[in-house]
């Protein structure tokens, strides 16, 4: 035995007292250096390390940067297993790494790891009582440590480090006790602690809590305690070793009939850090059907650095305690705790809104329905008439009548009305452009009354708003009866439209630019506080993707007091109908407005066909293919009319091409129409789907048509036109036939999953049925989202979608298509340049990266020449690719994000960055290396030249191109690469989140001579979305004006069976021949009022923001739009009956295009729109 103390260092996520207080207590025999996990960046660890004889760790998430140190062959304590720290783990002869399945933790089924666990410690235990010497004798020893940490407590601690000091020589004159366990489940109360009987009073509601036990109790407790004591409910408290959680839930939470449940646990309830398999979970929380709620716990991340920071919870924290749980339906992330010191302590204004907001839900449940009044909101942006109910593929109007039909038939008081629509126009229920406030018909909030709710809001939220909107009532939405509160009230129903930005005017233009994110004006306000307190709302339904309370100014995710989306919901229930494809923007609204989603459907998919002269050049090719055996001088007739009106067609002059054009078309998927919540689908969209569904390869299940092209000894990616148009139809007929009842046992296996998608897809009852069990507080499944022809998991809709789990991506497949983008997009500038590109800007959202599992990230790693190796889900492994495997320089990328992706991958920007920063610092000569290149040019900037991730500031999500656009608020083009750059360049890289570097920014742009990004949607081509005009035409136009060169624009069409890349301009043109301009796409969403004229209004200004940021809209598309819907007499009648206003919209866009110089035309023309403009206007003013 020795007399010298032993200097122990414990790295531990685990943050409470008792830990200080027993290193207080040891120190006559060891020196004990404590570092929390979520501080390590502060320290230098290898030094510590050096210092220290024996390291114990507990750390969560990726701990390869710990197995990167150099121990020199010290002891090292894996306190939790399950990471990589086994193979570094060891005490004396003992290596954790030579235990046969140490690594076994993640995968399984994680109530089956830890049995083998507790199994393999028992094992080591018991070999080291019979064999009490050597590596035994360690491994028995080291499993006692672990003990001592897992149960935790004042006493386990002290024991844990006499115990160490014991056996590495030092003379402990303590006893030294053996671990106190605990069983791995079982009930506890803060006030009358274990085996705690609940008492149930059959008057209140009950709630079951489960949190941690053992080394993460004393953690919980103080934030247990305030939920409990603040709850007006029966409560039973469960705790679970963060593992076998789903046992505990089992055994004392079913058969109960509980209310709600609250998750104080970190991760996926079934195995916590373990991972494992989500069924189990969904079932038995669907079986107990009660909601489940869980709160941020932040015991890795102080109060401090979540009060000052613009992000909120760290990105740990986020996975863990945000994105995790939303995969098992978990809702209402509010943070009720942190780091305090050597405390977690509650976050006591925010367990208030936690336990008022779990409250109100409870009330929900219990309360009749005929007594419960429900808001229902919908949305008019951008401002204007036009856009009044304007949603994601869906008609908001007839999805309204929808939803009243059925609130009716399950007992609310729902008062009759006439159609919606007509409803809202008659009382002239917008955000006006044209009409002023007192036109409008609506409840009002006087302004004695708005300042009562408002001088309750924190002082520096009233002093933002009043700074940008001035002194309540401000002067929007407001007349001399009070402030306007857009909707209707219909028994106990009120149907409101979401107040919106005041539209812009030129002389806005610097502001509008340049000015910082503006707090909600004073009408926002009090339409959110007028449902809350006079209309007394017991849920809010937001209806359709998507409105804006959500991106409101505030924390990115763990909202506080101050934040103005926290603000607005209140205490409120709420559920939002949100459009399947969108888990990005619909994770926002989870997070920050705090809804259960319930997910709708896209419209009815169906093919594009052909129509007018595009189908009568079908013909003449197809007469030039048949004539050209049997009688060529008639061949020669029809190849020359075909090429005639290719021309005429600009389909160029290549007959190949124009028929692979012709096809690609005829074949594209286009949606029909709009959908309506609840609405099932048809046979014919039945059949439609099947065969849409069965183009495609999914894993062994192989595409039909593959199948039939394999049957006729065809390659299916070399068909010709020709051949695919056969067997296209081959495959159309087999469909049919099989859904009457005829077998091809050859295609079975296709046909079978095809339909069954297909059956989940054409249902849609789940809509209407999960809305109104959200009305009753019950569990909502949930699901991932995305395009449903490509991830049918997301099928059926109905449920609450989440994004795709972020620490898989980028997935191995996803892997294998971005390095297939990357090559075929090097392949088409080396086609057009002959060299290859400095460097490539690369638009990246959170919206493409949900559906696609992280091609683009895949796609960025290749241009660098980087891969990543999974580990474990939680720990990836960069590994540079050899220049002489590359074949080629490394490509320099500048990534540009939206905030959706800033704040559901964050893991991924980090690795992402970590990948720049290995690459700028390799040895490699510049020629070779352009990402090294850059950063030695740009030297002056320090390590900010190493920066590739740029987007909007924190807490913001898009440019304010859009709004510059949307408004027609911008003098020329120079504005809107302003609005771009201005808006884009903050950094997200090593020691700098959000950091404004314009000076870097617009030094990589200049060297950008490729602007590259996936289009990974059927729903929408390239013309269809605004966001495309936004960031992809952004970053075009920012890079010419800064180059004084256009770049190079590409677009990856990964909707296809076979990736295509091609030019913006074949994009925007595909786009508007299938559906502009195409009169099946345009008599469909005619069939839906008021909404199809503002869907086809939508396209025209995307044709207008693509023309001035990107230049590749044809003059012949313009002159098409003209003649397809302002001469065709028919079609513009049938618009202006449809939406007047949007009508007046498609003009208004059009003299702007000709006024803008992108449309050139005949002075006649211009002057007959004009005309048409006028005899709107003048019908519209008669009524203002």
């Amino acid at each position: 035995m020795v007399d010298k103390k032993i200097k122990i260092l414990l790295i531990s996520t685990v943050v409470n007292r008792s830990i200080v207080r027993a290193i207080e207590n040891v120190k006559d025999y060891a020196d004990v250096k404590l570092i929390f996990a979520h501080e390590m960046n502060k320290y230098n660890l290898q030094e510590l390390i050096d210092w220290a004889d024996i390291v114990l760790i507990d750390v969560r998430g990726d701990a390869l940067a710990l197995t990167e140190l150099d121990y020199k062959d010290k002891d090292v304590i894996a306190l939790v297993g399950g990471s990589s720290l086994f193979s570094i783990a060891k005490l004396g002869s003992f290596r954790m790494s030579r235990v046969k399945g140490a690594n076994m933790s993640y995968g399984g089924n994680p109530e089956s790891v830890k049995k083998w666990i507790n199994r393999m410690q028992k094992i080591i235990e018991t070999a080291g009582k019979i064999l009490p010497f050597g590596v035994f004798k360690d491994a028995r020893n080291y499993i006692r440590i672990v003990r001592y940490w897992a149960n935790g407590g004042y006493e386990n601690y002290k024991n844990m480090f006499l115990f160490i000091c014991k056996i590495k020589g030092v003379k402990v004159k303590e006893k030294i006790k053996d671990p106190i366990e605990y069983p791995e489940i079982g009930l506890y109360h803060p006030d009358y602690g274990y085996n705690y009987k609940p008492k149930i009073d059959p008057n209140k509601p009950t709630v079951g809590i489960i949190f941690y036990g053992g080394m993460h109790l004393e953690s919980c407790e103080p934030t247990l305690k305030e939920i409990i004591d603040k709850l007006d409910a029966n409560i039973i408290p469960v705790y679970s070793d963060g593992i076998v959680n789903l046992k505990a839930m089992r055994k004392y939470f079913k058969g109960r009939d509980l209310d709600a449940i609250i998750s104080l646990l970190w991760f996926r309830l079934n195995g916590g850090p373990l991972g494992g398999n989500s069924e189990p979970t969904i079932e038995l929380l669907k079986e107990m059907k009660a909601k489940l709620f869980c709160p941020a716990m932040m015991i890795m991340q102080e109060i401090e650095d979540w009060e000052r920071s613009e992000r909120g919870l760290n990105i740990l924290q986020t996975i863990t305690t945000v994105e995790m749980p939303e995969m098992d339906g978990g809702v209402e992330p509010i943070p009720v705790c942190g780091v305090e010191g050597c405390d977690v302590i509650p976050i006591m204004d925010r367990v208030d809104k936690f336990v008022s907001r779990v409250e109100r839900w409870i009330n929900l449940k219990r309360k009749p329905n005929a007594d419960k009044k429900i808001a229902i909101i919908i949305y008019n942006y951008p401002p204007g008439e036009e856009n009044l109910g304007s949603a994601a593929y869906i008609d908001t109007f007839a999805s309204v009548e929808r939803i009243l039909e059925r609130l009716k038939e399950e007992g609310y008081r729902v008062e009759k009305t006439k159609n919606i629509k007509d409803l809202f126009v008659e009382k002239k229920l917008f955000n006006p452009k044209l009409y002023p406030p007192e036109k409008i018909e609506c409840p009002r909030m006087s302004v004695d009354e708005y300042l009562k709710y408002f001088n309750e809001l924190p002082e520096e939220c009233k002093e933002e708003v009043i700074k940008y909107w001035g002194e309540p009532p401000g002067n929007i939405m407001v007349d001399d009866k009070g402030i306007l509160i857009p909707g209707v009230v219909l028994g106990n129903i009120f149907i409101g439209v979401q107040p919106s930005r005041p539209p812009l005017g030129n002389e806005d233009i610097n502001s509008a630019i340049h000015d910082p994110t503006k707090p909600p004006h004073h009408q926002y306000i009090a339409f959110y506080k007028w449902i809350e307190h006079v209309f007394k709302a017991d849920c809010i339904i937001h209806l359709g993707t998507h409105g804006l309370a959500e991106f409101m100014k505030g924390k990115e995710v763990g909202l506080s007091s101050k934040c103005f989306p926290d603000i607005l919901i209140g205490t409120m229930p709420h559920l939002y109908v949100y459009h399947v494809i969108n888990t990005s923007e619909a994770t926002i609204a989870k997070r920050r407005l705090y809804g259960t989603l319930i997910s709708y459907n896209s419209p009815p998919y169906t093919t594009s066909g052909l129509y007018d002269e595009y189908a009568k050049l079908e013909e003449l090719l197809n007469e030039y293919r048949d004539a050209l055996i049997k009688d060529k001088p008639r061949a020669e007739i029809a190849k020359k009319k075909a090429l005639e009106l290719a021309e005429k067609l600009n389909l160029g002059d290549d007959l190949d091409e124009i028929e692979a054009k012709i096809y690609e078309y005829k074949r594209a998927i286009i949606p029909k129409g709009l959908h309506v919540v609840g609405e099932k689908y048809s046979l014919e969209d039945l059949e439609e789907f099947i065969a849409i569904i069965a183009r495609y390869d999914r894993g062994e299940i192989k595409s039909l048509n593959r199948l039939i092209a394999e049957k006729k000894g065809l390659k299916y990616e070399e068909l010709s036109p020709k051949e695919l148009k056969e067997i296209d139809e081959e495959a159309k007929e087999i469909v049919k036939k099989f859904l009457k009842g005829e077998r091809f046992p050859e295609y079975e296996k296709t046909l079978k999953y095809a339909y069954d998608v297909a059956k989940k897809y054409a249902d849609n009852s789940l809509e209407l049925e999960n809305l109104i069990n959200g009305l009753n507080s019950l569990y909502i499944e949930p699901s991932v989202g995305g395009d449903v022809i490509r991830n049918p998991e997301a099928l059926p809709t109905g449920r609450n979608i989440y994004a795709f789990d972020p620490l898989k991506i980028p997935t191995e497949a996803a892997v294998e298509r971005g390095k297939y983008i990357a090559k075929k997009t090097i392949e088409e500038y080396l086609k057009r340049h002959n060299k290859y590109p400095e460097s490539v800007g690369v638009v990246l959202w959170g919206f493409e990266t949900a559906k696609t599992y992280g091609e683009t990230i895949a796609q960025i790693l290749e241009y660098i020449g980087v891969r990543v190796i999974h580990k474990t889900p939680w720990e990836k492994e960069l590994e540079i690719i050899p220049l002489e495997e590359l074949g080629r320089p490394r490509i320099d990328v500048v990534v540009t994000i939206c905030g959706f992706f800033r704040e559901m991958f964050p893991n991924v920007m980090d690795l992402l960055d970590k990948a720049f920063r290995m690459v700028a610092e390799l040895d490699e000569p510049d020629d070779m290396n352009f990402v090294k290149k850059h950063v030695k040019d740009m030297a002056n900037y320090g390590d900010l030249a190493k920066a590739r991730i740029f987007g909007p500031t924190a807490t913001e999500y898009n440019t304010r191109v859009l709004e510059l656009v949307e408004d027609s608020a911008w003098n020329d083009e120079k504005d809107l690469a302003e609005a771009y750059v201005s808006s884009m360049c903050y950094a997200y890289t090593k020691g700098y989140y959000s950091k404004e570097a314009r000076g870097v920014f617009e030094n990589l742009l200049k060297s950008v001579e490729l602007v590259s990004q996936v289009r990974d949607c059927h729903d929408y081509e390239i013309t269809d979305l605004d966001h495309y005009y936004e960031f992809f035409g952004g970053l075009s136009k920012s890079v010419e004006i800064l180059r004084g060169k256009k770049p190079e624009m590409l677009i990856a069409d990964t909707t296809k069976e076979v990736v295509k890349v091609e030019s913006i301009k074949d994009s925007i043109e595909r786009g508007t021949i299938t559906r502009t301009l195409n009169p099946k796409w345009i008599n469909e969403m005619l069939k839906h009022d008021f909404h199809g004229a503002q869907k086809i209004a939508e396209r025209i200004e995307n044709l207008l923001g693509l023309a001035a940021t990107t230049n590749a809209v044809e003059n012949w598309i313009w002159d098409r739009v003209a003649e397809r819907l302002v001469f065709n007499g028919e079609i513009f009648e049938r618009l202006r009956e449809n939406n007047i206003y949007a009508t007046k919209e498609i003009l208004e866009r059009l003299i702007e295009a000709e006024r803008r110089g992108y449309w050139k035309t005949d002075k006649e023309v211009i002057d007959k729109i004009i005309r048409k403009y006028l005899e709107l206007e003048g019908m519209l003013e008669e009524d203002i």
